[in-house]
This record gives structure tokens, C-alpha cells and sequence, in this order.
């Protein structure tokens, strides 16, 4: 990373990207950027960042919930996600010296989340996780066997899952939407009544949706995020 602190962005949005600039952040990446994701990478900030960091953050949150689940003893979840944590990881990866401007930490943590979603739109999940690991955490590329949930446990993945399945399906469906339409979108999607309809009935309709996530939980750590977002989606409709 450079030695320079934060500074000012450009009075003008970037638009575009070359094709040497695009190169670079996709030797930093080890993913095939798309070309409309990397100008919202290289000047982190507008419109087209904020989409991306939003969904990146959900993205995140399920590889990281795969990776507690299948070791439920190691560190916790901010470990990972907190800002702090991001910024500090992104600092040594290079990547800021890529960019137009220098961003303060908090910026580096949403740029960290933001590259997560272009790694997905490159390559699905494994491009997601080629992205978090470089810059996240190396713990994240370990494979994840099965292991033996509690309930609670399984409960908390899960509820990873159907955040990401929601952040998902409105990214790609609400394309002009910016990040406040979307928070506002997902939290319909999410009402625990409205998820609780696809439960068995028995229970209250906290215990329902409990039950509901834990099965998907249970189908992360077993078959991988990509099927356990699959999964999600008839909760969603």
C-alpha cells in the first residue's frame, strides 16, 4: 500500500477503465473483473460501489459462516467481517495503490466487500472466494467438511444464506435501485411472518423460521454456498 494517508477523490466519477488497468486489479483479484464493475473499483465511491458493496457484505457474510460452521471454536465472525479487520487485510494486499485516491479504513472495508460481489459476478462463488481470500483471510480457501451443528448454530448460517439469496435476487432484479431501496426491499423479503408461511406451522413463528434456517445452514456446510443460496430462494417468494 502506499504511504500516503486518505485523500480527496477526483472532482469527476470515473466512467471507464483501460484495458493495463483492468489487468492490475485483476492480477490483485485472481479474478476476470467485469468491465462495467471496475471503474466502482478503481475510484471506490457513486452509485455502481455502494450496489456492489451492498451485496459483497451478504457475500461475505456466508463464506465466513461456512468457514465458523465447519469450525465453530475459531474466531468469530467480526474476525473477519469488521472493518478493522478488512481495512487491515486490503492494506497489505496492494490493491490501494491501484485506486485513484486513498481511501480512510472504512472505505478499504466496503472496497474489500465491493470486489467480493465483482468476484461473484466474474465466477459465482468460487470467484467470490477467490476474491476473499486474497483479501479477507487465506483461512477461508480451507475445505469445509461436514460437522455436527446445534441447532443455534446452524440456525445463525442459515440466516446468512437467506440474507445473501435476498441480496441476490434484488441486486440482479433492481438494477436502478441504490443501496438504501435495496436494505428496505431485502428487510420485506425478510419479515419473519412472510418466511414463516413456508415452515411446517408447528411452533411459534420465531421457532419456524429458526427451523427453516438451520436447514440451511445445515445445506451450506454440506453442499457449499451456491446450493445453499438455491435452497433459500423458494423461502423468498
Amino acid at each position: 500500500m502506499s504511504d500516503r494517508g486518505p485523500s480527496t477523490p477526483p472532482d469527476v466519477l470515473r466512467t471507464g477503465s483501460t484495458p493495463e488497468e483492468r489487468a492490475l486489479l485483476n492480477a490483485v483479484l485472481g479474478v476476470v473483473v467485469p468491465v462495467d464493475d471496475a471503474p466502482a473499483l478503481l475510484d471506490p465511491r457513486g452509485a455502481r460501489f455502494q450496489r456492489l458493496e451492498w451485496v459483497g457484505d451478504s457475500l461475505l457474510d456466508v463464506l465466513v459462516a461456512r468457514l465458523r460452521a465447519s469450525d465453530p471454536g475459531g474466531p468469530g465472525h467480526s474476525a473477519y467481517t469488521s472493518d478493522a479487520a478488512l481495512a487491515r487485510t486490503v492494506a497489505t494486499t496492494g490493491l490501494p495503490g491501484r485506486l485513484d485516491w486513498q481511501p480512510g479504513p472504512g472505505r478499504l472495508a466496503d472496497l474489500a466487500e465491493a470486489c467480493v460481489a465483482a468476484g461473484h459476478r466474474a465466477a459465482g462463488f468460487f470467484g467470490a472466494r477467490t476474491v476473499a481470500v486474497r483479501l479477507v483471510s487465506g483461512a477461508l480457501a480451507e475445505p469445509t467438511l461436514p460437522t455436527a451443528l446445534t441447532p443455534h448454530q446452524a440456525a445463525e448460517a442459515g440466516s446468512h444464506v437467506l440474507e445473501a439469496a435476498a441480496a441476490l435476487l434484488l441486486f440482479t432484479r433492481h438494477a436502478q435501485d441504490d443501496e438504501g431501496d435495496l436494505s428496505q426491499r431485502r428487510a420485506r423479503l425478510l419479515d419473519s411472518d412472510r418466511v414463516a408461511r413456508h415452515g411446517n406451522g408447528e411452533g411459534t413463528v420465531e421457532e419456524q423460521v429458526d427451523r427453516l434456517q438451520a436447514e440451511l445452514g445445515r445445506v451450506l456446510v454440506i453442499r457449499g454456498e451456491q446450493a445453499a443460496v438455491h435452497a433459500a430462494l423458494p423461502l423468498l417468494r
